[in-house]
């Protein structure tokens, strides 16, 4: 199988999965919010496949989840927001990538991960839906911060994922 296509097949599935486990695994958090737990999965791919897998996972399944629940508010914003999220979760997997204390390494990943929601959800997805909307930042930001904090929890999820996965390929390997 070449490079691309490939890279295309984990794109797919990774993209379905992010729909999947964000329409059948909703953890109830606050009022109408939600983990959405389909964030593992980005993050998932973000670390085995790359920056441009998880961009694509992340973008691209909130578009396919917002079109089956017919909510398209906001989805302009949530996308951009989860491609930088993807961004900067790669940057920081490939930084650390050679260290060697785990614990170390868990605690970046899990100060990154943070960071990287509140400047894709709070921040971008933010400033575009108030170029979009016409609606002052500071409301928006108030308004995202429950989606902020929903989402960070499911990338800080990802982390025991991703070292359960890690632990099984070493076997395997």
């Amino acid at each position: 199988m070449s490079m691309n296509t490939r890279f295309i097949t984990n794109t797919a599935l990774g993209i379905a999965l992010f729909v999947v486990a964000s329409l059948l695994l909703q953890v109830p958090f606050f009022q109408n919010y939600y983990v959405c737990l389909g964030y593992i999965v980005m993050a998932v791919y973000t670390y085995y496949f790359g920056a441009w897998c998880g961009m694509l996972v992340g973008s691209i399944g909130t578009l396919l989840y917002c079109l089956i629940i017919s909510h398209m508010n906001g989805v302009i914003g949530w996308m951009a927001g989860n491609m930088l999220i993807a961004l900067l979760l790669h940057l920081a997997f490939e930084f650390s990538e050679n260290w060697k204390n785990t614990t170390v390494k868990v605690i970046f990943w899990a100060v990154v991960m943070v960071i990287a929601t509140l400047l894709g959800i709070a921040g971008v997805k933010s400033a575009t839906e108030t170029l979009l909307f016409k609606v002052p930042i500071v409301t928006r930001m108030a308004k995202n911060i429950y989606a902020f904090v929903g989402d960070a929890v499911a990338l800080l999820l990802s982390i025991p994922v991703i070292l359960l996965i890690d632990k099984v390929r070493e076997r395997k390997i």
